[in-house]
């Protein structure tokens, strides 16, 4: 009985995702037996779906039927149509896993490379632009070069904003990507369109949070790598007025300078 249930559950199962029906629980399965009962036709991600974290020996009732999960994989029966309740379980799990791993790829996508040096237009000046080396994320998710420049001048859109940083800016950015040892260099980033703002205390910070201070800059350019009687003759507020000079990352070996232009 327990195993045709669980076939009869996967058999309806498209149904369940259309209509988000309730489940009828047995009396030992009642909610109060559960850890978990989801079941909503309004969820966005996975669409209508149900789901139950059942505590041990607690049993479902799918119209006139019970059955009970582990049971079913207990006995490893095949069902009458000649299907393995295992292999079953198996192949849905690797569905989602698959299913998950293409979102993600969809969520890391590429800008193209003409998408990419439209954007770059007014992130700095023309001349900078037009004779920079221009990267780009590649497939992999590291920047490629698509253009070599000739002027010491690197431009890309790293996710922040469009850029364009100057040689000692770059080692710059990379000591602080890789958390390593500031070059002993002042460095030079334009950054005309502003970006899409950061935290301002924590230089690894992804996303905003209630305590991190996070920031938004309109068009402006950065100073990198300046020495430290410089940085300290502007504000080094953890929430700055982004309108005006200020010191951002304050404290940390990547303070640097951040000046507004407009």
């Amino acid at each position: 009985m327990g195993c045709r249930s669980f076939f009869e559950l996967a058999r309806r199962w498209s149904h369940l995702r259309r209509s988000a029906k309730v489940l009828n629980f047995a009396e030992d399965a009642h909610p109060k037996n559960m850890s978990t009962f989801v079941a909503d036709e309004h969820l966005r991600e996975a669409g209508p779906h149900l789901l139950v974290r059942r505590k041990r020996g607690a049993r479902l009732r799918f119209g006139r039927e019970e059955f009970s999960p582990a049971a079913a994989f207990r006995r490893n029966e095949p069902h009458e149509d000649g299907v393995n309740p295992m292999k079953m379980a198996i192949t849905l799990i690797l569905m989602f896993l698959l299913a998950s791993a293409a979102k993600a790829q969809a969520q890391h996508a590429t800008v193209s490379d003409e998408e990419l040096m439209a954007d770059l237009k007014g992130a700095a000046p023309p001349n900078v632009v037009e004779h920079a080396t221009i990267m780009n994320m590649g497939s992999d998710n590291n920047m490629k070069a698509i253009r070599e420049g000739n002027n010491g001048w690197t431009c890309m859109d790293p996710g922040g904003g469009p850029m364009c940083a100057d040689k000692a800016a770059m080692e710059w950015a990379q000591a602080w990507q890789e958390k390593g040892p500031v070059p002993q260099k002042t460095g030079f980033i334009y950054m005309l369109k502003g970006d899409a703002g950061t935290s301002n205390t924590d230089p690894y910070a992804k996303e905003v949070t209630a305590d991190n201070n996070w920031v938004k800059t309109g068009p402006h350019v950065m100073i990198v790598g300046a020495p430290k009687d410089m940085m300290q003759a502007y504000p080094r507020d953890a929430k700055p007025d982004p309108t005006k000079p200020y010191v951002m990352w304050p404290g940390t070996p990547y303070e640097h300078l951040m000046l507004p232009v407009q």
